[in-house]
């Protein structure tokens, strides 16, 4: 009996001390890159079949398990007037985002990825309290809470904003909108230099001596306001300044909705396949980019081989997609502390002249862009 009780024991010991299996092992069993097995493990239709099945053989093989990725971040409270007067010791921090966008904040990227979690991790740092809080697009009473608890109002801006509202709050305590100078009246903003963000990423491509580089973007109404426009001027403005070939053709805007840009991205290659010079490298939206990716396979279409891409934001996804995407990344973490420096700045006040600050972008140089072929063939 004794010895039975010592031989299960020394079974479970031996059963803890196994080492698992890691994504690494997964990849070098199928004989495919760590990318593509994570690319897989997300999307269960990327890649191959013949790709699919090796890494799913791989996973059976090794007795992979996958475990959950551990968010850095916790969700946040809604504004609740007793919670701030029982933190009078901190600094409270309001995050105001529109009603819609708080409803579906686990769906929504760019607040959920980059601003939300990077304010979480600066109040944090600081002794900061940081709070969220929601306000409706057709509301134009005052918000409803106690303002001496507040030191600052971080706004997340919509296209179709509440003027009335953010006026009211910005009257009351220091505010700083996020990444949009549209709104009027003006407020001082932190944003993305979107002129700086394409400078980069055609300089970039034409160092690697790309001449006619693509521009894929959602349409806009001509006098609408927005990053996209501002993004379409800085694309034009930038092939003339760096002697880019400047051909109309080159810049494929489609009206798409926000489940559509599979569709649209098919018809953008349909488009490229019908020039006589097609483009060698595309810059466009992360989003995006992404689809050109799964749309150049279908087509067997070499990437960076045949078409070099550049995507514009960051995103975990960049790097695991295959081949791993070239991005130009917004900062938008950065802009969230910036905004919590200015609230909280003495010398800034709401009083005072609206301002914009710029913050530079980042070029992240991956996989996905290289030197143009001498023959390229859509």
């Amino acid at each position: 009996m004794t010895n039975l009780c010592f031989f299960i024991i020394l079974l479970k010991h031996m059963k803890n001390n196994i080492k698992k299996a890691t994504i690494k092992d997964v990849a070098d069993d199928a004989g495919v890159s760590i990318s593509t097995v994570s690319r897989v493990l997300s999307d269960p239709d990327f890649g191959s079949i013949e790709t699919r099945d090796s890494i799913t053989k791989a996973i059976k093989h090794l007795n992979y398990i996958r475990l959950r990725r551990r968010g850095m971040y916790t969700p946040m409270k809604l504004l609740d007037n007793r919670m701030l007067k029982k933190s009078n010791d901190m600094h409270n921090i309001v995050l105001f985002a529109p009603e819609p966008l708080v409803k579906k904040i686990e769906t929504a990227p760019w607040i959920y990825r980059d601003v939300v979690p990077a304010l979480q991790r600066y109040t944090r740092t600081n002794g900061l309290h940081l709070i969220l809080a929601s306000y409706s697009l057709d509301d134009h009473q005052p918000a409803a809470f106690n303002t001496k608890h507040i030191s600052g109002v971080l706004w997340m801006a919509t296209d179709n904003q509440n003027g009335d509202l953010l006026m009211k709050v910005a009257s009351e305590v220091p505010t700083v909108v996020l990444n949009n100078d549209t709104l009027w009246p003006p407020q001082t903003c932190v944003m993305a230099n979107n002129r700086m963000i394409l400078f980069k990423g055609l300089d970039h491509l034409k160092k690697l001596g790309h001449q006619r580089i693509a521009y894929f973007d959602v349409a806009k109404r001509p006098k609408e306001k927005g990053h996209s426009r501002e993004r379409l001027e800085a694309y034009r403005e930038a092939t003339e300044l760096l002697n880019l070939d400047t051909n109309h053709n080159l810049c494929i805007l489609e009206q798409f909705g926000i489940d559509e840009h599979p569709q649209a991205i098919a018809r953008a290659m349909d488009s490229i396949a019908a020039m006589s010079s097609p483009p060698t490298a595309v810059i466009t939206p992360l989003t995006y980019a992404i689809q050109f990716l799964r749309e150049t396979r279908k087509r067997a279409i070499s990437v960076p081989s045949d078409l070099s891409i550049v995507a514009i934001d960051n995103a975990e996804a960049a790097e695991h997609v295959d081949p791993a995407l070239t991005v130009v990344d917004c900062v938008f973490g950065k802009c969230a502390e910036v905004a919590i420096e200015l609230v909280l700045n003495k010398n800034i006040s709401h009083n005072n002249q609206a301002i914009t600050v710029l913050l530079e972008p980042n070029l992240i140089i991956r996989e996905s862009t290289a030197p143009p072929s001498p023959i390229f063939k859509v």
